[in-house]
């Protein structure tokens, strides 16, 4: 009896050596690695687009109206991670709305929706040949 408790008070504490060993995990370079992982997978959706668009005849335009409705709100949901964890951020999310915010795995579908907003926001527009 007296050599398992030895056993088992050396078992805890190489596993608790082993843990506090363990370089500290940069939580909001994850959060951050994650979010743009999810912005590229949405720039890979919306490149057809551009590529589409890059072909055309005409004058690049930006739909301003597209990024600020849905650019702007995707970019507050795709990031509420890092905002919520970030010393100087943390007002702009509130508690009750993170924990909402991330109980739903949101952010995934704000990046998504945030990298193919910006490459479908970018058009060409008809040149009048009275401008040329």
């Amino acid at each position: 009896m007296f050599s398992s408790l030895i056993i088992s008070s050396r078992l805890l504490f190489k596993l608790r050596m082993s843990v506090q060993a363990r370089p500290p995990v940069n939580i909001l370079g994850l959060f951050l690695e994650y979010t743009l992982i999810y912005i590229s997978v949405g720039i890979l959706i919306g490149l057809d687009h551009l590529i589409n668009e890059i072909r055309k005849q005409g004058r690049w335009a930006l739909s301003i109206e597209k990024l600020i409705l849905l650019g702007l709100p995707a970019v507050y949901l795709a990031f509420a991670d890092i905002f919520w964890y970030s010393e100087s951020l943390h007002f702009l999310l509130p508690s009750p709305l993170y924990l909402y915010v991330t109980g739903g795995r949101i952010q995934l579908f704000a990046g998504v929706i945030l990298g193919y907003t910006v490459m479908t926001s970018f058009y060409k527009t008809q040149v009048d040949k009275s401008e040329l």
